[in-house]
């Protein structure tokens, strides 16, 4: 099963100019991570839909902790044609990608 973790940004902007940016865990699986891995790149626009999940675990103090990240269940490439035109990148350096055996396999 493949796996790619990024992150997006989204930015909200607000009367007198504030502009608020904010950047999200994001989470792909399967073929949905494949293609990511090949097409998404930074500064290119994307739409996503998915599921909200938290992740909570105890740091090395013992404390709680915990972060939120967003399972994707569909992506949307947008922009321009052209910025496709030159077909998948080879290499993702803002994608990590991990390999693991799925045990249903």
């Amino acid at each position: 099963l493949t796996i790619a973790k990024f992150s997006i940004a989204t930015n909200e902007t607000f009367k007198g100019s504030k502009n608020i940016v904010e950047f999200h865990n994001v989470v792909a699986f399967g073929k949905r991570a494949e293609t990511c891995n090949k097409w998404c790149e930074k500064g290119k626009m994307v739409a996503i839909k998915g599921k909200l999940r938290t992740k909570r675990w105890k740091d090395k103090e013992g404390r709680p902790a915990r972060t939120n990240q967003v399972d994707i269940d569909e992506i949307t490439f947008l922009g321009k044609k052209e910025d496709y035109a030159d077909g998948p990148k080879e290499e993702r350096p803002t994608a990590k990608t991990n390999e693991i055996k799925d045990p249903f396999d």
